[in-house]
């Protein structure tokens, strides 16, 4: 700026001296060369006028630009932007601010002068109001969370942050970020950690609880085979003895069904086997087992069930079913008669309905006495029976069924949907085949359990096989190098190579792939873990007679 105004300075006595001169009557020449000098720095200033216009238009540019940029940034960015006074007026906001909190019917008629604190729910008004005190004191810049009105009138968690308006020193910039969406997840982290947590602590009961359970008959297994070895027992003792072994040891079986069955239900994957049911024959069978056990008890249980067709179902799961309430009805009856009632109602298309009705004097204790068996919330006096009733409950819902309590009778009535069998002629469990090989047999045992196999080999024997062992499927592959076996009975877990390997192995060699391979295992979801297309059969264990017994007869059938 001085070097311009230098410069007019110059030019205009420059043109003073040229008027003066004009005036004195001076020599021509010497005002020609004046003049030329006075116009030849007037071309300069031109030219350096029209540069300085150019880069005035080139900035008045660039500024227009980063007003714009400015002006869309606001507008647009994804957080409000609210510019209020220290009387909480409105005097600027965002396009963001407006689509957020105005409601529609309203945004035409906002304009700047609108109350900010309208915006704050009831609740949270004294603590921005105590936000907006603190905000006018240097260095103050902790973050508020409070709840806005949206324009929808529903309340929404923001963090609004604040700093001074820098051209309006009693004026401040708000800066309101919506984070309700992040206020939802940790409300949800909290209540997925409580539940995880509620979980731990009702799974380490629920063990505690299945702990106390099975010390019971493991009990009864321990001391009366301890007992047992005493010689001078007598043969009615001693047979007393190991019948309540066997009894003990089915208890242990049951409750780990139960437990199983539990695992599947909540999975979702229970496997449902549709055969031919003899719904009478099926009652007596589980009243006269329930019997057996309430011989100290001065209760009687009989069954009551109508003439009915054969009919199609799972007769594994109904047999539970009908056990499950039993037991619990059983357990909690003192004395009178308990009754098993059941009928069926015919509808269309072959389908009806299987009605039971298991009724006596105070075995249910109403409607609430059946909530508490759910095993999530299960004491740790709790018996078999109740987490049966809980899988009976669940698998009659699977089944499309109903379990109702009945309050005049104290009686529970169940209601199944199921078919009638179009195959009544066959029966609805073979009859037990008490088989016993013709001639005797090879048979290559594979399991890495030595009392497992100890267990195998001594039914297999009493069954005309000749059962050699093998600790390992790599022991058992040698041992087949040496001899041919008619049969291989191999369990699926084990170390180093499992049974699915192993008889992988078997079948891809010629010189032994036609023997038949049966699996033996513990996984219920062995079909899931295991490809079973190389075994013939499978037996879950634990394994016993009537087991082995059954899977033989069926392949000689």
């Amino acid at each position: 700026m001085d070097d311009k105004n230098n410069t007019l300075e110059r030019l205009r006595a420059m043109a003073i001296k040229l008027l003066e001169s004009g005036t004195n009557s001076v020599d021509l020449n010497m005002v020609g060369n004046d003049v030329k000098d006075l116009l030849q720095e007037l071309n300069i200033y031109h030219i350096e006028l029209e540069h300085q216009n150019k880069e005035l238009e080139r900035s008045e540019k660039e500024n227009a630009v980063s007003r714009a940029e400015y002006v869309d940034l606001f507008e647009n960015a994804p957080v409000g932007y609210v510019v209020i006074d220290s009387d909480y007026i409105i005097h600027k906001f965002n396009r963001t601010f407006i689509e957020t909190f105005i409601p529609i019917n309203k945004r035409n008629v906002i304009r700047e002068g609108y109350r900010f604190d309208e915006f704050v729910c009831p609740k949270f008004q004294n603590v921005f109001y105590l936000f907006c005190n603190m905000i006018h004191k240097p260095g103050y810049s902790a973050p508020l969370e409070i709840k806005l009105f949206d324009h929808l009138q529903k309340p929404r968690y923001v963090m609004i942050t604040a700093g001074k308006h820098q051209a309006e020193q009693d004026q401040f910039l708000l800066i309101v970020s919506d984070i309700s969406r992040q206020k939802s997840l940790e409300s949800q982290l909290v209540q997925s950690k409580e539940k995880a947590e509620e979980s731990d602590r009702q799974k380490s009961l629920f063990l505690t609880s299945v702990s106390h359970e099975l010390r019971t008959p493991l009990t009864t297994i321990i001391g009366f085979s301890e007992l047992i070895d005493n010689e001078s027992l007598s043969p009615n003792t001693r047979q007393e003895y190991l019948d309540s072994i066997k009894f003990s040891g089915k208890m242990l079986m049951s409750l780990t069904d139960e437990v199983l069955d539990l695992s599947l239900l909540e999975s979702g994957s229970i496997p449902f086997r549709y055969n031919n049911i003899n719904v009478a024959k099926m009652c007596e069978e589980v009243v006269a087992v329930a019997q057996n056990t309430i011989k100290s008890k001065n209760v009687l249980i009989r069954s009551e069930i109508d003439t009915m067709p054969t009919l199609w179902g799972d007769h594994m799961r109904l047999r539970q079913i009908v056990s499950a309430v039993l037991n619990h009805a059983v357990d909690n009856a003192t004395e009178g008669t308990i009754v098993v009632r059941g009928g069926f109602i015919p509808s269309h298309n072959g389908n009806g309905h299987l009605i039971f009705l298991i009724f006596g004097r105070n075995i249910f204790s109403g409607e609430s006495g059946l909530e508490v068996v759910d095993p999530h919330r299960m004491p740790v006096s709790f018996n078999c029976s109740g987490l049966g009733l809980y899988n009976a409950r669940q698998i009659i819902k699977a089944m499309k069924g109903e379990m109702i309590w009945v309050h005049p009778l104290d009686s529970l009535r169940i209601e199944i949907p199921i078919k009638i069998s179009l195959h009544a002629d066959h029966s609805e469990e073979p009859e037990e085949t008490p088989y016993v090989s013709d001639t005797p047999r090879t048979c290559l045992l594979v399991d890495d359990v030595v009392l497992n196999l100890k267990v195998l080999d001594a039914i297999l024997r009493l069954m005309n096989f000749v059962p050699t062992l093998a600790n390992s499927a790599k022991e058992a592959l040698d041992l087949l190098g040496k001899k041919h076996y008619d049969i291989i009975i191999s369990d699926l877990w084990m170390p180093d190579m499992n049974g699915e390997e192993f008889a992988s192995i078997i079948r891809q060699n010629p010189a032994y792939n036609d023997i038949p391979i049966y699996a033996i295992t513990a996984d219920v979801e062995f079909k899931t873990n295991f490809d079973m297309t190389f075994f013939e059969n499978t037996i879950t264990k634990p394994i016993n007679i009537e087991k082995i017994k059954k899977l033989f007869a069926a392949e000689k059938e």
